[in-house]
């Protein structure tokens, strides 16, 4: 059974509404850049503080990087889960074609090998099936087009750090391709 949500008019309440007002914007704006649907991004949204009225306890709200970050994981679950669980639509195609892909201008083998928007789909499904800590550096470096010291201020960790995950990361997609190669 899970633990109940808030008591209205209680301190948790206020907390609650401060986090939502801090941070709805930031979730939303995550949400509907994974999910390409309004609909689909404000029920991951919900889904989240549904969760963090649940468990107000391990927010900290003297440290907005580690809240957000606990927050975000909460909504990537969420996405993953979403992407997962959703039954392939005739309109996801569009989705897809719709979804940004990374514009920089460093040119790794990893970007060169993706060439359409299903492998595109394909990739960021393989992605989802790791530890996080190589699917979160990799799919806000390349996804989202995050510099590894944006990624740096959205973790709170040092960019050498996840410059190794993300090598790891990428190799993890060269060796993926090549197995998908081989069948």
């Amino acid at each position: 059974m899970s633990k109940p949500l808030i008591k209205p008019d209680s301190q948790e309440c206020e907390k609650w509404e401060r986090l939502f007002e801090q941070y709805n914007r930031q979730l939303y704006h995550r949400a509907f850049q994974c999910l390409r649907s309004q609909q689909d991004a404000e029920d991951a949204v919900q889904n989240t503080f549904i969760k963090v009225s649940q468990h107000l306890d391990r927010i900290d709200e003297s440290n907005p990087r580690k809240a957000l970050n606990y927050m975000l994981t909460i909504l990537e679950n969420e996405i993953r889960d979403h992407i997962r669980h959703e039954k392939r639509k005739p309109t996801e195609a569009e989705q897809i074609e719709a979804m940004p892909v990374s514009r920089t201008t460093e040119a790794s083998e990893v970007e060169r090998i993706v060439l359409t928007k299903q492998e595109l789909q394909e990739i960021y499904q393989q992605a989802m099936t790791w530890d996080e800590k190589y699917w979160r550096v990799f799919l806000l470096r390349y996804f989202n087009g995050c510099s590894l010291q944006e990624i740096s201020q959205l973790t709170g960790e040092p960019t050498d750090k996840l410059s190794v995950r993300l090598s790891r990361a990428r190799q993890k997609i060269l060796d993926y391709i090549n197995r998908k190669g081989e069948e």
